[in-house]
């Protein structure tokens, strides 16, 4: 019956989660005694559970915390040859853990007992306050008077070597501001597929405890478990300069990329770091503290993807002859590297359905690809074009357009990737040039005034013109205006003549074309410049003369010039220089056209020109010379 009794308390010690001491423990019966290693033993005494004045107290101080998944070895002094028990009972006063032991029987203690070890394991105890209790006896004498303990509390601990599963902790720089600083703490801890990242105030507390808490260099946080949380670590961090923040990074040609980034106050200096792909950061330069970008040409492949990120360095106060750096941006800012964006400088109509579209060539490119951009803001392409071999600019021709419709392009350059295959392609002006196909503007040949209010214009044929319309301006006068004086129906015309030229006006003539699309008229665009156009002003034609001489006179008959005021009449003798000899006033001799030269000599050689003159309010326009004529006198 007692041994029935034995095996029942063992199972019920079992089922709270007992822990056996590693001393014998002996229970007797009538029959046998057991021990905990499952072995009999034949010739042993019975143990009084009760014996008179045995005691077991704690060898110094018992923690109050213990950290959860941990076991602890509690130093007891009990009475030599003496039955106890520790047991750990939760808020419920539930046994959740039993030990049961034998002290040894010889003293090896202070004042003749015996120091045992018991150990206690918390690894399958959940976060919570629990009760340690101690007594002489086994489980029959758990509710004993004589019972003693204390309240603990099981813990989950913030340092990794007691608590798996901490999987990080990390203690950031913080920034130099002139005054105390505090940096952010991240403990994080992971159960299974669950993570957890403590709060701070509530599973833990921080705080600077170095002496420098405010100058750039190294110092202390020391960190304090809370609540559910025990232990307290601590660990160093450096205060820093601001993390400098980029503000630019392009492609800035097939090989270079450009990086800006903003000044930091009190940094002696940056360090640019780049990665390729998913690799690993390295450094690409060191540079002063008055740098704010930098030209990166070493080493990039066109087509590839670069990250940048940019650190301030500063002099420690903590440590003569070292530095701290600044926060790093874990990921960097992205350049791809391409050819640099074609710069476009125009698209103009060339003829009725043209567009010349012309940009700037670009340094490494293969080759160019010509986009229109349609209604919906997307890209077709409508061309390749080659590199030029010299020069710095290239073009495009669109033909088959619709006169009058706009069109819309761009350009972006490409070059070849290593397999000579893929191109590599630029980006582009999103905006694009815009032009309508409409027909070429007509070049003005020449313009020649044929009489004193009439000038003549000539231009070239323009291919699918319906017509033209015909402009003027006075030359001279800035305020002055261009108006059409005219519009010329056919297309194969190409000469007016204006006849309402003032004489002696300077005038520019420029012409457009147009021609017809869906009833309407789409123009050309019109040359407005002096060089384009032409400049003329309006004079009387120039006159014809015939000579007759008459004894010791010469006559010189002149063809009377319509809107003449009158004539000027030159004459040299033999090889010298031409001189006026006399003026004819037309209205005062509207039927004389006849001028006597009464001043020549026998035998010799008298040569003469005219020109017609118009007098205006400001002067007299003079008309071309008339042909010379020569006479020799008999």
């Amino acid at each position: 019956m007692k041994k029935r009794l034995l095996c029942a308390l063992l199972a019920a010690a079992m089922c709270f989660g007992e822990t056996l001491s590693a001393s014998a423990v002996t229970v007797s019966t009538n029959d046998v005694e057991m021990e905990q290693t499952g072995t009999i033993s034949e010739n042993t005494t019975e143990v009084d559970a009760e014996k008179e004045a045995a005691t077991i107290y704690p060898d110094g101080k018992v923690p109050t915390k213990f950290p959860k998944g941990q076991g602890y070895e509690l130093k007891m002094y009990v009475t030599p040859d003496t039955k106890y028990s520790v047991a750990v009972y939760d808020a419920k006063n539930e046994m959740v853990s039993y030990t049961m032991g034998f002290s040894a029987k010889a003293p090896f203690g202070q004042d003749g007992e015996v120091l045992e070890t018991v150990k206690l394991e918390f690894d399958k105890l959940a976060v919570g306050n629990y009760e340690l209790k101690y007594w002489i006896g086994g489980l029959d004498s758990a509710n004993a008077s004589t019972a003693q303990g204390k309240t603990i509390y099981v813990r989950k601990s913030i340092l990794k070597k007691e608590n798996e599963n901490i999987t990080e902790v990390t203690v950031s720089k913080a920034v130099y501001t002139g005054k105390s600083v505090k940096p952010v703490v991240k403990i994080v801890e992971t159960e299974g597929d669950n993570t957890y990242t403590l709060v701070e105030g509530k599973d833990f507390s921080y705080e600077v405890t170095s002496a420098n808490k405010k100058e750039m260099g190294t110092a202390t946080v020391t960190i304090i478990g809370m609540n559910d949380y025990m232990g307290m670590m601590t660990a160093d961090f450096d205060i820093t300069p601001q993390a400098p923040a980029i503000t630019g990074a392009v492609c800035t040609g097939f090989n270079s990329a450009r990086i800006t980034w903003n000044a930091v106050a009190n940094a002696n200096g940056y360090i640019l770091e780049r990665k390729a792909g998913t690799g690993n950061f390295a450094q690409v330069a060191t540079l002063a503290s008055g740098a704010t970008s930098y030209e990166d040409t070493t080493g990039l492949v066109t087509g590839e993807t670069y990250y940048y990120r940019i650190v301030a360095k500063a002099d420690s106060k903590t440590n003569a002859n070292q530095y701290v750096e600044s926060e790093r941006n874990e990921n960097g800012v992205a350049v791809k590297i391409t050819p640099s964006s074609p710069k476009l400088i125009s698209l103009e109509s060339t003829s009725y359905n043209k567009l010349k579209l012309t940009w700037n060539t670009v340094n490494g490119a293969t080759g160019y690809l010509v986009y229109q951009i349609l209604a919906d803001g997307s890209y077709k392409q409508v061309k390749t074009v080659a590199q030029p071999a010299t020069g710095t600019q290239a073009s495009a021709t669109m033909t088959k357009l619709k006169p009058g419709q706009k069109y819309r392009y761009t350009v972006k350059a490409y070059t070849l990737a290593a397999n000579s295959v893929t191109k590599i392609v630029s980006g582009c002006d999103t905006t694009g040039l815009s032009a309508k196909a409409k027909p070429a503007t007509p070049a003005v040949i020449s313009v020649k005034a044929t009489d004193y209010n009439k000038i003549t214009v000539k231009w070239k044929k323009v291919t699918k013109a319906y017509g033209y319309y015909i402009y003027r301006k006075v030359a001279d006068d800035e305020d002055a205006s261009w108006k059409r004086i005219k519009k010329v129906k056919y297309g194969s015309t190409t000469s007016y003549v204006d006849t309402k030229a003032e004489t002696g006006v300077k005038y520019i003539y420029a012409v457009k074309a147009y021609t017809r699309v869906n009833g309407k008229n789409v123009f050309s665009g019109m040359n407005r410049s002096e060089k384009g156009a032409k400049v003329v002003r309006a004079v009387p034609k120039k006159p014809t003369i015939k000579l007759t001489q008459w004894g010791r006179s010469i006559d010189v008959d002149i063809n009377k010039v319509a809107g003449a005021d009158g004539y000027v009449i030159y004459r040299k003798v033999g090889n010298g220089k031409y001189k006026k000899i006399g003026t004819i006033d037309a209205k005062k001799n509207a039927d004389f056209t006849t001028y006597k030269d009464a001043t020549v000599s026998y035998a010799k050689t008298y040569s003469y020109y005219v020109r017609a003159y118009k007098q205006t309010d400001e002067s007299r326009v003079m008309s071309a010379k008339s042909k010379a004529l020569t006479l020799t006198t008999k």
